[in-house]
């Protein structure tokens, strides 16, 4: 965990592999602002941070000012406390959405991971804004989505040019491959509340599987609930997985859900067979 830069997970090892991107250059930034911060200058100063790992940020993305996340809940220092089998993070005030994020991580006895993160309106009227959660994984991994297909966003490099080469369908499950240097980004309204990523070697599968509650026909800020982008300049895939568009009350939240787990299968095993082996219990359809 890195409380000090955005309350983030920053390493997520299975055995020794390392499957989280860090950016190198930028390991071990830590900022502090005042409750009087230029926002506009401090985000001219800083930049685009990318400093990986997992995150919450806010959408949608086309309110941001300068085009860069909310600065104090992406970039500063959140207050941690450990709890029963975990840590609770909370960030200061964000004075650029009015809302304070609290990210909640737990390890259970199996392994897996709790990630529970909560926006909390603290302005005096409504705010409407959702929680959307980044993980920036290092490549390569085929990343399933329960969806017949993904929209392209055009905006986003070669996302439509690609289109045909990295995505593949199965029984109700599309594939993004990500591992090249190549900038695209898909996104979809899911079926089954489960994302699952695949990495596999000579001898073995890795298989990281994130589950979550599905809200199919809830209004989004992006339109889409799983979101999958690929860098071009770095090493890293995302995957993003929004909650719905809410309208807060002054001291009203909203909180988000998941659980990660990681499971080690055999060579041979079929994308096929893995897929119809997972399921979503640990949170629910």
């Amino acid at each position: 965990m890195a409380p000090d830069i955005g309350g983030r997970i920053i390493s997520y090892k299975f055995q020794d592999q390392e499957l989280m991107f860090v950016r190198p250059d930028r390991a071990g930034e830590t900022f502090r602002f005042d409750s009087d911060i230029d926002i506009v200058k401090e985000k001219k100063i800083i930049g685009e941070g990318l400093w990986g790992g997992d995150k919450t940020w806010i959408a949608p993305q086309d309110q941001w000012i300068e085009k860069l996340p909310p600065l104090v809940i992406d970039a500063g220092p959140y207050q941690a406390q450990l709890i029963e089998n975990g840590i609770e993070m909370k960030s200061a005030h964000c004075s650029e959405t009015g809302l304070a994020v609290t990210r909640m991580i737990k390890l259970d006895d199996a392994g897996r991971v709790h990630l529970s993160e909560t926006i909390t309106n603290v302005r005096d009227h409504l705010i409407r804004r959702g929680i959307w959660n980044v993980t920036q994984f290092l490549r390569p991994f085929d990343v399933w989505i329960p969806a017949d297909d993904v929209s392209a966003y055009a905006a986003e490099g070669d996302s439509i040019r690609l289109k045909d080469r990295v995505i593949a369908k199965m029984d109700g499950w599309t594939r993004i491959r990500c591992a090249e240097d190549a900038r695209f980004k898909y996104g979809a309204r899911v079926k089954k509340g489960i994302i699952a990523a695949l990495r596999r070697s000579a001898h073995e599968v890795l298989v990281y599987m994130r589950a979550f509650k599905p809200a199919p026909d809830a209004d989004y800020a992006h339109d889409v609930q799983a979101e999958v982008y690929n860098s071009k300049e770095f090493d890293y895939l995302e995957i993003e997985l929004h909650a719905p568009l809410k309208t807060l009350l002054p001291g009203d939240s909203q909180s988000q859900e998941q659980t990660w787990t990681l499971i080690q299968k055999s060579a041979g095993v079929s994308d096929a067979d893995i897929l119809n082996d997972l399921t979503t219990s640990q949170i629910g359809e």
